[in-house]
């Protein structure tokens, strides 16, 4: 059976933080084959966390079209790097200030199964009304508000960003930098 081809981007500084937290479970299972691509500040972010980030940039440079701009460009750009990738699944964080390529990948999902990684509670952005099929969120909070903000579909899934924390023994951290720092 062949693996399932999954395409994640990101944009911000927000969508690399949700990114670098699910990626290696993602890349941790054989039945998936993970392609990262990233523009803007993320590119940077996750290419120094080591997941190897396609770069991906309109033209002239520019990461994102601000608000109310054109997205032909973009949406065009988005589309080739779809086609060159032929995902069966899309997983986008969400840019902020403008749409950037995580919208245009959804613009261009052509029935393809897609996911938001929210950041920032109640926020999603798309290009002419393409939402992602689900968006993960946060808490029960984010969730009604995306909801009722935007009509999509979400689940609640926690702190993606502050995944890295779980694992965190507070009290041997505490007594090793006491015991660093010769503090009774």
């Amino acid at each position: 059976m062949r693996a399932v081809r999954v395409l994640v981007s990101a944009r911000d500084p927000g969508g690399a933080a949700q990114v670098r937290a699910v990626c290696p479970a993602l890349r941790a299972d054989a039945r998936l084959t993970v392609t990262v691509a990233a523009s803007g500040p993320a590119f940077d972010l996750l290419d120094g966390a080591g997941l190897r980030p396609i770069r991906f940039a309109l033209p002239d440079g520019s990461a994102h079209v601000p608000a109310g701009g054109d997205p032909s460009t973009l949406l065009e750009a988005a589309g080739a790097l779809i086609e060159r990738v032929a995902p069966d699944v899309l997983l986008v964080g969400i840019s902020s200030l403008g749409v950037g390529l995580d919208e245009a990948l959804l613009a261009r999902a052509a029935r393809r199964p897609s996911f938001a990684l929210q950041d920032f509670p109640g926020d999603a952005n798309a290009i002419d009304g393409a939402y992602a099929g689900t968006y993960f969120v946060r808490d029960e909070a984010a969730a009604r508000l995306t909801r009722e903000r935007f009509g999509v579909v979400t689940v609640p899934v926690g702190s993606l960003r502050h995944e890295a924390y779980a694992g965190l023994d507070v009290r041997e951290l505490r007594a090793s930098t006491r015991a660093r720092v010769g503090a009774g």
